[in-house]
């Protein structure tokens, strides 16, 4: 008996959106799309996170996640999102137009060797994380120490229940432990994969240089009780941990991918490029040609567009 060709259904959520296919009563092949705002310098982008995508054994090869993302895609415009990213595999999402555009930095260090770099301070405490109580602070110490990273998530504004619970990888979830000192008052935050056979740092913040080493700690004690010979830190290069660490034997990396992993496009070119106005502005007028002119004219396949620079302003 053939089967009827799925019907393509939105559902919308304050959260996102979900795009599906439906077919003999149920969804057969998914799209989760998700709204969130990227940093970039002072500037801030509407995103749209493309996640969750899957497709029903029965239904494979069918063509249906093609379906879903190709009415993903009005969908984010009528949004008003500026730009979609996702983690993607080879030979799929160039299709949309999406290409690489994040690397993937990360420190290695091994056991035995960063308990060297951890410590204890006398009257802190490590505990681990509670919305209620921590999120406010949590959220001032990230745009703190991340705010001015491009490609940041500015978590302002987002539901509680999104928050520091995502790992390093696909399906892996994160744990969280706060640092506080005498007072009580929280001063830092690390987030580690809650996986069984190996340890991955993938957030840290901190008020001062003073609390990495606490910090640190939580991830040694985590990776000594699991018996891990090394640690992994998902931290940019220039991140203050990884500086820190440094003074041991860490090895940094970065890997570069194509037609994989993180991927994005633009999705409303005019859009972006007012949106990021302000912070071509700043970098303008920190550079050593803000007195000069200059009009700049680009052409791509979404369009046309024009930058002028001129008094102090881009």
């Amino acid at each position: 008996m053939k089967r009827s060709q799925p019907e393509i259904r939105v559902t919308r959520n304050a959260w996102g959106d979900r795009v599906e296919a439906w077919a003999e009563g149920k969804a057969v092949s998914r799209i989760m799309i998700s709204r969130q705002v990227i940093r970039v310098g002072v500037a801030r982008l509407r995103m749209a996170g493309v996640g969750g995508v899957w497709t029903d054994k029965a239904w494979r090869g069918r063509g249906l996640a093609r379906r879903c993302m190709d009415a993903a895609l009005p969908l984010m415009r009528e949004n008003g999102s500026h730009i979609s990213m996702l983690f993607g595999i080879r030979d799929f999402y160039h299709r949309w137009g999406y290409a690489s555009v994040m690397a993937e930095p990360r420190a290695v260090i091994r056991t035995d060797i960063a308990r060297h770099a951890a410590r204890r301070l006398p009257g802190w405490t490590l505990a681990l994380y509670r919305p209620a109580r921590d999120l406010r602070r949590a959220l001032a110490l990230d745009a703190r120490m991340h705010g001015g990273r491009p490609g940041t998530q500015d978590r302002t504004g987002a539901p509680a229940w999104q928050l520091f619970r995502l790992g390093s990888d696909w399906g892996i979830r994160a744990r969280m432990m706060v640092a506080r000192d005498p007072g009580g008052v929280m001063q830092g935050y690390i987030v580690l994969d809650r996986a069984k056979d190996r340890v991955g740092v993938v957030e840290l913040a901190a008020s001062s240089r003073r609390v990495l080493p606490l910090l640190i700690r939580v991830a040694v004690d985590r990776s000594r009780a699991r018996r891990a010979d090394e640690i992994t830190w998902f931290l940019p290069a220039d991140h203050p941990a990884v500086e820190y660490l440094r003074h041991w034997n860490v090895a940094v990396t970065t890997d570069y991918y194509e037609g994989a992993h993180g991927m994005g496009r633009i999705v409303d070119l005019a859009g972006t490029l007012r949106a990021v106005e302000p912070e071509l502005t700043r970098r303008w007028r920190a550079s050593g040609f803000v007195r000069s002119r200059f009009t700049l004219t680009v052409t791509t396949d979404l369009g046309s567009f024009t930058l002028r620079a001129a008094g102090g302003r881009v």
